[in-house]
């Protein structure tokens, strides 16, 4: 009987993992991508003076709105186009809001490919790249091999990288997933209590720790 109840009890944890994931997921990684880009977008749009490049930038911000509006599709298709003609700051950011919506639109696989492009450019800013890797992880996390989601995460979980924390929690999410519930559970543990990462980091993991409950 004992064992009929821990089975009951470890459906009901993963159905509440699940409605974690749905409503937290994606969305918090485009939410912060959204803020890096609204704060890049208007730093750029500052500093050109041009008539081109300010109506470059008037577009840049009007497909954000799009997005914001979700309007995916429409957003996607203005961020490639300035992916393809904008000078290299605009043209990295506008391909990173172009996976993004590709992602919220459920295209996948153009999103994976974007971000994995994007990741891979040189000539692109070292924090758009980096969240690129993030946006590809985060969308592999519920079917790549674990060993595919831990070299993608490699490079990202180092002390300094501007998207630590976030890595450090699809990694302990990841670790849920394959049954290492020891290990997720000691992540979401050091998420909760390190005062240095994001306060939403830091609530989610509180959360997760509720959900997988306590050892033994």
């Amino acid at each position: 009987m004992t064992d009929i109840f821990r089975e009951v009890d470890e459906e009901v944890r993963k159905d509440r993992l699940n409605e974690l994931w749905k409503k937290y997921g994606l969305w918090v990684f485009l939410g912060c991508v959204l803020l890096v880009a609204a704060t890049a977008a208007f730093t750029y749009w500052r500093n050109y003076q041009s008539a081109q490049r300010a109506a470059l930038a008037d577009r840049f911000l009007a497909a954000m709105e799009l997005a914001q509006q979700g309007k995916a599709a429409e957003a996607a298709a203005t961020f490639a186009e300035i992916g393809r003609e904008g000078p290299a700051g605009y043209s990295a950011l506008a391909r990173m809001q172009e996976a993004a919506a590709r992602a919220r639109q459920g295209g996948r696989e153009a999103a994976l490919a974007s971000y994995d492009q994007l990741a891979a450019d040189t000539g692109a800013p070292i924090l758009l790249r980096d969240a690129a890797r993030l946006g590809a992880a985060m969308l592999l996390l519920e079917t790549a091999p674990a060993a595919e989601l831990e070299q993608r995460l490699a490079p990202l979980l180092a002390d300094g990288n501007a998207w630590r924390y976030s890595a450090r929690e699809l990694r302990a999410l990841l670790a849920n997933r394959e049954g290492r519930a020891s290990e997720s559970r000691a992540a979401f543990g050091a998420l909760a209590e390190d005062a240095a990462a994001p306060a939403g980091v830091r609530a989610r993991a509180r959360q997760m720790l509720q959900t997988i409950g306590p050892a033994g």
